[in-house]
């Protein structure tokens, strides 16, 4: 039995890597900041743990890719080949 409100949404790198939580988590690792609960707080009936989801891979990234994220509004290319590598070999889960 199908449930309407148990959708699978597929999403390329490139949007999960542009979206507010996961360069708010790059950005504050960074800078050196704690992890910011605010991204837990934001859980909704329709995205539950997205947020917080990329908030946080946002941080793992951060810790292995030492250069900038993006150039000017764009994800870089580099950072998508490192990202795609980190998550495959499970150095980002």
């Amino acid at each position: 039995m199908s449930n309407a409100n148990n959708r699978v949404t597929t999403y390329t790198t490139r949007q999960v890597m542009s979206c507010a939580a996961f360069v708010a988590g790059f950005k504050d690792y960074n800078k050196g900041k704690p992890i910011d609960e605010k991204w837990n707080e934001h859980r909704t009936i329709k995205q539950p743990v997205n947020h917080a989801w990329r908030y946080e891979r946002g941080r793992q990234f951060a810790v292995l890719f030492k250069q900038p994220l993006k150039h000017g509004r764009h994800v870089r290319g580099e950072a998508i080949a490192a990202f795609n590598a980190a998550t495959g070999d499970g150095s980002i889960i």
